[in-house]
């Protein structure tokens, strides 16, 4: 008699269930043990915050929006870090998702899901995402621009499934932000 494993199953059967349970678990947990275990924030977080409660329009450290986003996250949680940490989690969740629809369009939802899944184990997505920054903040909006660009770019005998996407990204992608 054949086993199959629960997990197996679950990707074979129901692939964007298995990313977003996985995505879902990644975000719990990293927001989880920096509150619970960190004695302060970490890596460059402290300056990000700095930089943000000033709401200057540009500094050298680039451009002000994850700045201005960490000290809302911060002053909304009642002047905690918690805040920070649920807004990189989010944007982490967010990546996933765009990789993994971009992977359903291209290679089919069970390889799309593999893809998220590996990534889930891929440490630079996981161990420094709780310090919070213009890197983790971009790393959502790459993947949504990359699914953008691929849903403009002609395919033979298929429209542009997205009109409304594709003018936008071809004008300079200003707009899908």
């Amino acid at each position: 008699m054949l086993y199959v494993s629960i997990f197996v199953e679950l990707l074979r059967s129901r692939p964007s269930l298995a990313v977003w349970l996985a995505a879902l678990a990644q975000g719990l947990l990293w927001l989880l043990v920096p509150s619970l275990f960190y004695a302060g924030p970490p890596g460059d977080l402290p300056s990000v915050l700095a930089v943000g409660h000033e709401f200057q329009l540009g500094t050298y450290l680039g451009p002000p929006l994850a700045f201005w986003l960490a000290e809302l996250a911060y002053d909304l949680a009642g002047r905690s870090l918690v805040g920070v940490y649920l807004l990189s989690q989010v944007c982490v969740v967010v990546t996933y998702w765009a990789v993994f629809t971009l992977g359903t369009s291209i290679v089919g939802a069970q390889h799309a899901a593999l893809a998220v899944l590996l990534m889930v184990g891929v440490a630079a997505f996981t161990v420094p995402t709780p310090d919070f920054g213009p890197v983790i903040l971009t790393m959502r909006d790459r993947d949504r621009l990359t699914f953008a660009h691929h849903l403009c770019r002609p395919h033979p005998g298929r429209i542009a499934r997205a009109v409304h996407v594709c003018k936008p990204a071809r004008a300079g992608g200003a707009e899908l932000l």
